[in-house]
């Protein structure tokens, strides 16, 4: 995103500064220490915010481990499953989405950082789900397939309205 980012705006010096979970962008934007921030659709009324990204989930599937195509929730369903907590502010729809079209799923594991995920799935310890941007770069020998009734971590770009 952040490249993407540089590449339509070059002119702009970018600072990146990571917010712990517990500070959002808006909040920083609010209280003046940043001029722009990327944070999640949608917004508070006080922020101009545009889409500039779509990030669709995806299941990642160790290597050799013969699977459906396409998945269904029943497949998914009886597989260990590596996640995300709930409780970060970028999985709460996804436990949203598990909800309304999942069956009870399997999870085993609740992984905070993207990267163990994806090293926990290398070693064939369950399969992943992520967004597919979070996992990169995914290794050509873990598969990837989308989720059945895909969902979506949308990123937007938001500035402050008074910049």
């Amino acid at each position: 995103m952040i490249a993407k980012f540089h590449d339509r705006f070059p002119e702009v010096n970018v600072t990146i500064v990571e917010c712990p979970v517990h500070l959002d962008a808006e909040q920083i934007l609010r209280e003046g220490r940043a001029d722009i921030g990327f944070t999640l659709l949608p917004t508070t009324d006080e922020f101009e915010a545009w889409e500039i990204l779509r990030d669709e989930y995806v299941l990642l599937i160790p290597p050799n481990t013969k699977f459906s195509d396409p998945p269904t929730w029943t497949d998914i369903a009886t597989l260990p499953l590596i996640v995300p907590p709930a409780d970060q502010p970028c999985e709460i729809d996804l436990y949203r989405h598990f909800a309304r079209f999942a069956a009870p799923l399997n999870i085993v594991h609740k992984i905070n950082q993207d990267s163990t995920i994806v090293s926990m799935v290398m070693q064939n310890l369950g399969v992943g789900i992520l967004p597919r941007l979070a996992a990169e770069p995914i290794p050509e020998v873990i598969q990837t397939r989308s989720l059945p009734h895909r969902t979506r971590n949308s990123d937007l770009f938001a500035r402050n309205s008074d910049f």
